[in-house]
């Protein structure tokens, strides 16, 4: 007894009993998949046994830590458990073969979620390729070439250059890569998209400049702010600097800049106005027998392309405005976290996700207000019904059809309460309300399905740019019924009341007709619309008030797909140019402030 009351006592000091709280893991997320050889094809590939495997941490940057090591089955395939929330990327090497010769094979960027369960693609191994060549040191003799630093941005990887001037890096995975060469007492040379073929050796010659820290050469360039009011032309109020010295200025209204006595060097410029994107010019290079260096017009924009590399045709941002959804040419629903990298790029398969390739325009997305499932159109192709309200898993999953009792949908948009949406069917404004089924998803009760808002202007309605409602109770809307649109409506999300007409008018009195993708800003005090007018003065995307007055643009650029942040910063939408290449490009512009 005596030696129970010890024992007990002692673990009392530590929380004596069950605490369900205290000792609750993290819930973690899994990833299986298949290692493959790089010489086998469908159906019968072969796998990699005891391939070895790791998790890098820290979006692939070396030596911010790792998982594992892990190692595939003799099939190739593998399970990794209780792996942390966050993003990695997974690594595998074998050495096959006599003599032996060195595979290796990399998927970058797994966005894992807590307690997800995460199938990799079958990840082909690859042998590594090799870069080599030539840096020359300007002004030095054939043999007098050593000492240059050759680094590959991204990795540990380095090496030296000998007295030829030759340099080599081995066992490199086959990917893009930028390299820097440096030496003192000349100018850093950085080459960019590099690629590194697998097998097979690249070849690189260059030659970097020497520096004069005695001469010195003056920096002039102009900068242009792309005006919001068209009005303007003031470019002035951009703060330029030098970085890594203690030169800065601010433009004047014709936005011209002039650092004298700089040293020959190598510089970076970063330039900086509020509400204007920051950017940065490097590799400016002052160089021997140069006394002025024109880094020639550099333009800021409210506006930016988001590096996607994706043509899309609906976006819509997560609740908590961390991702962004879209429709991709493939007709699938997708996610891109908020700067527009692609970590888990499709959600569905075989979705059939309705949009037009021709205008750029898609029919909808939607999330709910919990985030858990996207609301999207498909289309069918019957020839009666060839449209259907579908949603599916925000994190990926079969989708389901919610509505099938017409032809022409648009533009599904969830209430904020998250009890119904609404949707625009030919030739109205409709709200159906939501329920869960005995799995916890949506389902639309058929019952609650009415008209909110009737028809508009007698017509065929060609497309219907936004449906979106506040938490003000209003929903706001755009259609066409020829080429041109037919305006902004504004109605309430129960019914009720006929749709108002919202004509923007901008605070000189111009009204501005034929505004389309309309999206409610957080607080539904302001939307922003798009103009794709002819006259380059007034096209573009606008705030305005709930009543259409005090529209002011906020770039030159137009756009389909516009959709608010949910913190108010920005808007994302798709570029418009029909016929370009820059249709469906992702792009962002900022609210100012």
């Amino acid at each position: 007894m005596v030696a129970f009351a010890v024992v007990c006592g002692i673990a009392l000091g530590f929380g004596c009993g069950p605490s369900p709280d205290q000792f609750e893991l993290p819930p973690t997320a899994t990833v299986t998949g298949n290692i493959l050889e790089k010489t086998t094809t469908p159906p019968n590939p072969l796998g990699v046994a005891a391939a070895r495997i790791t998790l890098e941490v820290g979006n692939n940057a070396p030596k911010r830590g790792f998982l594992g090591p892990f190692f595939a089955n003799a099939q190739g395939g593998y399970v990794i458990p209780n792996v942390p929330a966050g993003i990695y990327d997974l690594v595998a090497d074998k050495a096959i073969g006599t003599p032996a010769q060195p595979l290796r094979g990399r998927v970058r960027f797994l966005n894992l979620r807590e307690g997800e369960s995460r199938v990799v693609p079958d990840l082909i191994m690859r042998p590594p390729g090799i870069l080599s060549g030539i840096a020359r040191l300007g002004g030095a003799s054939a043999t007098g070439n050593a000492g240059t630093s050759v680094f590959l941005e991204g990795t540990t990887r380095v090496t030296s250059t000998d007295a030829a001037g030759a340099w080599s890096l081995a066992d490199l995975e086959a990917g893009i890569y930028s390299m820097v060469f440096q030496k003192p007492g000349f100018v850093d040379e950085t080459l960019h998209n590099v690629e590194v073929l697998s097998g097979q050796t690249s070849s690189i010659t260059t030659t970097l400049e020497p520096l004069n820290p005695q001469s010195t050469a003056a920096l002039v360039g102009r900068v242009v702010v792309e005006p919001r009011d068209p009005l303007t032309g003031d470019h002035s109020g951009v703060s330029v600097t030098v970085e890594g010295t203690s030169r800065t200025l601010v433009t004047t209204p014709g936005g011209s800049f002039r650092f004298d006595s700089l040293p020959l060097a190598l510089y970076s410029l970063r330039l900086e106005r509020q509400d204007t994107f920051t950017r940065r010019v490097t590799n400016i290079v002052l160089r021997t027998g140069e006394t002025v260096h024109d880094a020639g017009t550099i333009q800021l924009d409210t506006h930016r392309v988001l590096g996607t590399g994706l043509k899309v045709f609906d976006l819509e941002h997560s609740p908590n405005g961390t991702q962004v959804a879209f429709t991709n040419a493939a007709g699938e629903v997708g996610v891109m976290d908020r700067n527009g990298n692609v970590f888990s790029q499709v959600l569905t398969s075989g979705a059939k996700a309705a949009f037009d390739p021709q205008t750029g325009q898609g029919r909808g997305l939607s999330w709910s207000p919990d985030g858990t499932e996207i609301l999207f159109v498909r289309f069918e192709g019957f020839p009666t019904l060839p449209y259907r309200l579908g949603i599916v898993p925000s994190a990926g999953g079969a989708f389901r059809t919610l509505l099938t009792s017409g032809n022409e949908f648009y533009q599904p948009a969830w209430s904020p309460d998250g009890r119904g949406f609404n949707y625009y069917l030919t030739p109205n404004l409709r709200r159906v309300e939501v329920a869960r089924d005995a799995m916890g998803r949506t389902t639309a009760d058929a019952t609650t399905d009415r008209v909110i808002s009737g028809s508009r202007p007698p017509g065929a309605v060609t497309v219907v740019s936004a449906v979106e409602a506040a938490v003000t109770g209003r929903v706001v809307y755009s259609f066409a019924t020829t080429a041109n649109s037919n305006g902004i409506f504004s109605a309430f999300a129960l019914g009720g009341v006929d749709p108002i007409d919202v004509l923007p008018v901008t605070p000189g009195g111009q009204a501005l007709p034929g505004g389309e993708s309309p999206t409610f800003s957080p607080t539904a005090s302001r939307i922003a619309f798009c103009l794709k007018s002819a006259d380059a003065t007034l096209r573009g995307i606008y705030l305005m008030n709930l009543d259409g007055s005090g529209a002011t643009r906020i770039t030159t650029q137009p756009g389909n797909n516009l959709d608010f942040s949910p913190d108010g910063r920005r808007i994302v939408f798709t570029n418009p140019d029909i016929g370009t290449a820059r249709l469906g490009e992702v792009n962002e512009v900022l609210i100012p402030r």
